[in-house]
């Protein structure tokens, strides 16, 4: 648009030397300047008026989208801070889990040993065997145990 602008008063100035050098008499060179000014002017202003028209389209294609661009931007944005939030506390809810879970695994292998020794001792009590040191007092003497 610029370069249209230049060249329009370019123009105007070619005129009016083309006026000038006619030799015309004053009143009408004067009418001439003045008819070309306002045909340059008249130029002008309808240039302008596209400009505004242009320049207002344009806003108008942009500011309509933004907002919405903007709205489905920021939801992303919210959906994939959600999104992170959850990974990260089922994460530490698996780790949680799989703690307990080992936690779990260990005191049921802990009580079984446990029962199964006290289950051996139990039976080595019925037969009136000996009750050895691991499984009987814990005082590794291996005396007979007495039946109760």
């Amino acid at each position: 648009m610029h370069i249209r602008i230049t060249e329009e008063a370019e123009r105007l100035r070619e005129q009016q030397r083309e006026v000038e050098a006619r030799n015309l008499g004053e009143a009408e060179l004067a009418k001439m300047k003045k008819k070309l000014q306002d045909s340059y002017e008249d130029r002008m202003s309808q240039m302008q008026k596209m400009v505004n028209i242009r320049n207002i389209f344009i806003i108008k294609m942009i500011m309509i989208p933004v907002p919405a661009a903007f709205n489905e931007i920021l939801l992303s944005f919210q959906m994939e801070n959600t999104l992170k939030e959850t990974s990260a506390a089922q994460e530490s809810m698996m780790r949680m889990l799989r703690e307990n879970l080992q936690k779990a695994q260990s005191d049921n292998e802990s009580m079984r040993y446990e029962h199964d020794q006290l289950e051996q001792r139990r039976m080595m009590i019925q037969l009136g065997l000996s009750v050895p040191a691991v499984i009987g007092t814990g005082l590794g003497l291996g005396l007979p145990c007495s039946i109760l």
